[in-house]
């Protein structure tokens, strides 16, 4: 639930086909995670009134508050690893080829 709320601009609609790619999930796992994050009242999925094919994905109040608070958990995770910021660059770098290979085998790059 975390990913959605942190890929989102707390105030933007974002059109429902442009999270999939952002979160690395296809359409069977990214629809049924926005229907539990609706029931759970952090996203609101609206139809578009020019066109309703297209949906819109929003962050609900609660939802800005958990994007709120999750925002801290990237630094908890540093510190956690004990690695210091050069160090999780270089390993964020060196993780950009392979995640890249895996993303174009699955058909998400």
């Amino acid at each position: 639930m975390r990913d959605i709320c942190l890929a989102q601009e707390p105030e933007r609609r974002h059109p429902r086909g442009t999270l999939g790619p952002a979160l690395r999930l296809d359409s069977g796992t990214l629809s049924p995670l926005l229907k539990r994050l609706e029931a759970a009242g952090l996203v609101r999925r609206e139809r578009s009134a020019r066109d309703e094919r297209q949906v819109t994905v929003s962050l609900t109040g609660p939802g800005r508050e958990l994007r709120r608070r999750a925002a801290a958990v990237p630094f908890r995770i540093m510190a956690a690893t004990g690695l210091d910021e050069p160090e999780l660059v270089a390993l964020h770098r060196s993780l950009e080829r392979p995640t890249a290979a895996l993303d174009a085998a699955s058909g998400l790059g």
